[in-house]
């Protein structure tokens, strides 16, 4: 709501702009009324010479000794550096040096040149409350003005001084003395025959202004009575039109009349748009009754949408402060703490600024805000979410050790994947390469010396043995062979050390596993086996021992030959 105090209290001050301008010439030659004129055709369109020909009446004003000219000067060089050049320190100096110069004695002549004390104090008040935030000092001199104008009548700016001070009442929080002003004001316009354009818009704005007034002392019931009148009046103003709305709006919502509300901020959203604008207040007030209706989605999106808002138009006030709770209470409710603490820092940073704003005000506006429990709240969300972060980097930490470790296993199995198919290839292509076999001769076979007859009926008896599988007997062991061979079990492991660079185990292994890849390969029917028939069929004592000879011999597995085989077929 103090929104629109500060958005009419700029608009009615606006009334009092001078219209003028031409180019500068010589100026010496030029006489005071020339001046004059000169000025005012230039500070209308906002061209800075209007600036050269203001501080020229000035010095023309002085040397000419001519206290009427010379409080215009002033007043028309602080009006356009303000305006202009927005150099509110020099435009301070000139009002104060229009306002020593001024004459009381001078009433009816200065009313002539259309011109009075009160537009200086009000000059300078306005510059006090709107750029520096000197409030008190701004009232005092806004209260001057309206003394002065008791003396001087000039309607014009009485109302200009009298919309000022309601304002500043209204920020203070004396809503009485706001609507006191408001209200005389108001009805004095009610008397006026309201023509022209002018007439009705200031018509509407000065209702505006007593609506909110009654607002301020929860006198919703008045405050409807007149927006209904004003919305009436208000069919060709696409500014007041939605204004209106959303004060009725607000009326309702205090009422707790929720539908309705609704209902009004539609009708003030539909204005706005065919007028290509949007204003926060319409999402935040939409955000404020969704919430209320428990419609929480839409609550919170048009709360946000506000909050975007209102940071992008720099444009902050108290009356946010129900939004932001409704958001914070939301976020904390669900558990989503980055949202809450990013809101928190939001509605403290407002705070801050509004701090400063009302620093000059009394403290009961600083009491509507629980900011000392909002700071404690937040480092304790500060605190969470870095207990939070560090849980989730210990997360992310063990998330990359298992990526990296299944990375690694995978690795692993495609390397293995690809020796085997290799291998494979190589079986199928019957390129099995013989690998020289590192083994260890005992005392006895080394001090052994075998003659050449021996050796001959050895490999000879070795060879009867391939031929007749007889290495597939689970029970075959050098022992065994050599009663076989009627030989000396020395002699059998020294022959088969010598012409088969194995010891007697790789042997008999390798030939056993041979004779597996042989069967498996033209005997479809042995691919259908388990592994554990197939280690028995082929004299293994375990599954474990096939598959660990039958990888030592192929560098694969026989389950993985077995898969590849049937994917031949």
């Amino acid at each position: 709501m103090r929104f629109y105090c500060t958005l009419l209290f700029l608009l009615i001050t606006t009334f009092s702009t001078y219209a003028s301008g031409q180019e500068v010439d010589t100026l010496q030659n030029k006489t005071l009324e020339e001046l004059s004129v000169l000025y005012k055709k230039h500070i209308s369109v906002r061209d800075s010479i209007a600036i050269e020909y203001a501080k020229a009446l000035v010095k023309k004003a002085k040397e000419e000794n001519n206290p009427f000219y010379l409080f215009r000067a002033y007043y028309n060089s602080a009006y356009s550096i303000k305006k202009i050049t927005k150099k509110y320190d020099i435009s301070l100096k000139y009002v104060d040096s229009a306002i020593m110069v001024f004459k009381e004695g001078f009433c009816e002549e200065y009313s002539k040149l259309n011109i009075n004390l009160a537009d200086a104090y009000h000059s300078k008040g306005s510059t006090l409350l709107t750029i520096y935030n000197e409030p008190k000092e701004a009232l005092e001199l806004f209260l001057k003005g309206q003394e002065y104008l008791k003396k001087c009548s000039d309607k014009v700016s009485e109302k200009l001084i009298e919309s000022a001070i309601s304002f500043i009442y209204t920020e203070m929080g004396e809503y009485e003395k706001a609507l006191k002003i408001d209200r005389k004001r108001f009805f004095e316009i009610k008397k006026k025959s309201v023509a022209s354009i002018w007439d009705k818009e200031t018509y509407l704005i000065t209702l505006e202004h007593l609506v909110i007034s009654y607002m301020n002392i929860n006198q919703y019931y008045k405050a409807l009575e007149l927006i209904k009148k004003g919305i009436k009046k208000s069919q060709e103003f696409k500014i007041e039109r939605p204004r209106l709305y959303q004060l009725e709006s607000e009326c309702y919502y205090r009422l707790e009349e929720y539908r309705r509300a609704l209902s009004s901020i539609d009708s003030a959203w539909y204005y706005y748009k065919s007028n290509n604008k949007m204003g926060y207040e319409i999402y935040h007030m939409n955000g404020l009754i969704y919430d209320q209706l428990k419609i929480s989605k839409k609550s919170i999106y048009s709360l946000r949408k506000a909050d975007s808002l209102i940071f992008k138009q720099e444009n902050f006030t108290l009356e946010q402060a129900e939004g932001y709770k409704v958001l914070l209470t939301h976020y904390k409710k669900t558990k989503q703490y980055d949202s809450q603490l990013y809101y928190t820092n939001r509605y403290l940073y407002i705070d801050s600024v509004l701090d400063e704003r009302y620093k000059s005000f009394s403290n009961q506006i600083k009491e509507r805000y629980e900011i000392p429990n909002l700071i404690e709240e937040r480092e304790i969300l500060i605190e969470k979410l870095e207990e939070r972060h560090q849980r989730k980097q210990y997360y992310i930490y063990g998330l990359v050790l298992l990526g990296s470790l299944v990375g690694f296993i995978g690795l692993y199995y495609y390397q293995k994947q690809k020796k085997y198919k290799k291998a494979f290839q190589k079986l199928q292509s019957g390129n099995v390469e013989e690998k020289p076999q590192s083994f260890k001769e005992t005392s006895e076979t080394k001090s052994l010396t075998l003659s050449k007859e021996v050796v001959e009926d050895l490999s000879k008896k070795l060879e009867v043995f391939e031929q007749e599988k007889q290495f597939l007997s689970s029970k075959m062991n050098l022992q065994r062979m050599a009663r076989l061979f009627k030989s000396n079990s020395l002699y059998i492991s020294k022959v088969i050390n010598c012409t088969k660079q194995k010891n007697f185990s790789t042997y008999i292994n390798d030939l056993r596993i041979d004779e597996s890849i042989k069967i498996l390969q033209e005997k479809t029917t042995f691919q259908n086996y388990t592994v554990k028939a197939l280690a028995e069929e082929f004299g293994f004592s375990s599954t474990q021992a096939f598959s660990k000879a039958f990888y030592k011999r192929t560098e694969m597995y026989p389950s993985y030959f077995i898969k590849q085989l049937k994917k031949e077929k």
